[in-house]
This record gives C-alpha cells, structure tokens and sequence, in this order.
C-alpha cells in the first residue's frame, strides 16, 4: 500500500513542475500510483486529504476524486483548507467510507468543505461530522456521544439512518440546516432525530429518544410521523405534518406513506400539494429521488422528502446500513 510520505513527495513533485491552478486528485481501492490521473490513481485516501491540508504552494482547495469501493482507516480529519471530497459514480452505495467506530470522521475549520454521493459509516467520538456540507450521502451506522450524525453544517438530498447519540440527537444538531432528507431510524437522548436544526421538506420517521423525533427545530413543508418517544417539541413549524402541529399550513393528520421502508406518499395523502413555494422549491430544484420538487409545475410543493408523481423519471438507488 502506499505510504502517505511516498505520495505525498511524488504528488507534490508532479504538480509543482505541472504549475497546475486547479488540484483533483483520484483516489481508487486498487490504485498504485500518486493520484494525478485515474490512470496514475493512488489508494491512499488518508494521504490525498493530507495533501490538501498542507496548502504548501497550492490554491489551498481541490477535489478528491473516489472510485468505486470501502476505504477505510480515515479518522480525525480537521479540514482547514477548502475540499471537496466526491464519490465518481453520484451513487452513494458505490462508495463507503468506514470509520473506526471511535472517534470523529471529518470536522472542517473553514466553510466550504463538501462530502458528495458517499456512504459515510461507523464513524464516533462526540460527532462524526462537524461543520461539513454533505450533498446526495447516506450517513448510516454512526455513534457520536453528542450528535449521531451532522453536528452544524448542512446537508442536502441525504439519508440518515441508524444513527445513534448517547447525549444528544440521533441524526443531527448544532443549527444544522437539512434539505430533502429522510430521517429514519435514529436513536438520541434529546431527541431521537434533530435537536436545533432547520429542516426543509425533510421526512423524519421511526427515531426513538426523550423526544421521538425533533426537539427545538423549525420546520418547512416537513413530515414527521411514527417516531417513537414524546411529542416533538418545536420552536416553529410552517406547512408541516406532524402530531400537535399548529403552526401555518400545518396538519395532525396520517401522511400516507407507501410503507415497507417506502417514505414517499400515496395517492391521496394530505400532504400532497400541502406544503408551500420557497427558494429552496424552485422548478430547477429536486427532491430526495432527483426527480422536480414542485410538480405539477404550476402547483404547490408536497410535504417531506419526496414530490408525488414528479414525473418519476428514476429512483435513486440508496444504500441502507444494517442496523440491529
């Protein structure tokens, strides 16, 4: 296996003569090279975001480019320097980073550091992530003594499921802001799903904690129903589904899930052209499947993580952690 001094000299060295203004680096399970081209790719995952964080005579940001397969060793990344580190296929079951089960997987110093189309499994200490933008990922199987999963940050067209927090919440907290995600599975103690956070048509079912599902959140054109626990407890909750919800636009009523593990909505459902028209529901906008978010297009955006009948032009493959 390479050695991350050895790739790290030979990167440098490459790059350095190439006067290159743009870094991207590729990464493969079976790669023998130092990561300049798929054809040269390392497999040293550990060493390309080292690279990155040294910001020697570089533009102190790249993209670290993952091929398909289980990359493991990666713990205690502090991301000072702007990255962007990014599955190759866009389908998160192609790509899993695995932590050691005990201590954090990536906390970033400086905004702007995203995860893209990966699985992000069996990371620990207080939260596995920390400040870190995640786009398309599945965050499963996780333990953080203070937050199960995104601590601050964001996160879009994501899946958190199985997640767990001997302390805080199962999924995620610290005002993290959520978008077109499902929320499934968690356990917490504050809160078997979200504490402090903003949600944005997300779907939170089936968490278990103090509070089943969200403490101390406020919600946009969000469902959250079958959690296990109290009552949440909101600050605000606008053109949601949820058990006491009173707030704008918002209903007690059952949503109507497919079911089987199928969070999205049948025929019929209230909260189906229930939910209201923002920024973040314009017509270029998708929701969890990669399908339009508002649809019919001249109509109301749906409740939760997906839009009935947009046209369903696919569904997205998504990987599932099994969790006992």
């Amino acid at each position: 296996m390479t050695k991350p001094k050895t790739f790290l000299t030979a990167l440098f060295a490459l790059l350095l003569a190439a006067r290159v203004l743009a870094l991207d680096i590729y990464v493969a399970t079976n790669g023998t090279g130092s990561g300049t081209s798929w054809a040269d790719a390392t497999n040293s995952l550990a060493g390309a975001i080292a690279y990155i964080e040294t910001g020697q005579d570089l533009p102190e940001e790249g993209t670290i480019w993952l091929s398909n397969g289980v990359y493991t060793g990666i713990s205690e990344v502090i991301l000072e320097y702007t990255a962007e580190i990014k599955g190759i296929t866009g389908n998160p079951a192609d790509v899993i980073i695995a932590g050691d089960g005990a201590t954090f997987m990536f906390d970033c110093m400086t905004a702007g550091n995203n995860l893209t189309s990966l699985t992000i499994t069996n990371g620990g200490g207080a939260a596995p992530l920390t400040l870190v933008d995640i786009n398309n990922c599945v965050i499963a199987g996780n333990s953080g003594s203070q937050c199960g999963g995104l601590r601050a940050g964001s996160a879009a067209r994501c899946v958190f499921v199985g997640n767990s927090s001997s302390e805080g919440a199962g999924a995620a907290e610290g005002a993290a802001s959520l978008y077109n995600c499902l929320i499934i599975n968690n356990t917490g103690d504050t809160a078997g799903a979200v504490d402090d956070a903003y949600l944005y048509n997300c779907t939170v079912s089936g968490n278990s904690g103090t509070i089943g599902g969200m403490k101390k959140a406020i919600a946009y054109n969000t469902i959250s129903y079958g959690n296990i626990g109290d009552p949440d407890d909101m600050w605000a909750e606008y053109y949601s589904c949820g058990s006491g919800y009173t707030g704008t636009g918002s209903i007690t009523s059952d949503p109507l899930f497919v079911g089987s593990g199928d969070y999205r909505l049948q025929a019929g459902s209230p909260c189906i052209n229930a939910g209201t028209n923002s920024t973040w529901t314009t017509l270029t906008d998708t929701d969890l499947d990669g399908n339009k978010r508002r649809w019919p297009a001249n109509g109301q955006t749906d409740m939760g993580a997906y839009e009935f009948g947009s046209g369903t032009v696919y569904r997205k493959k998504v990987f599932f952690m099994k969790t006992e």
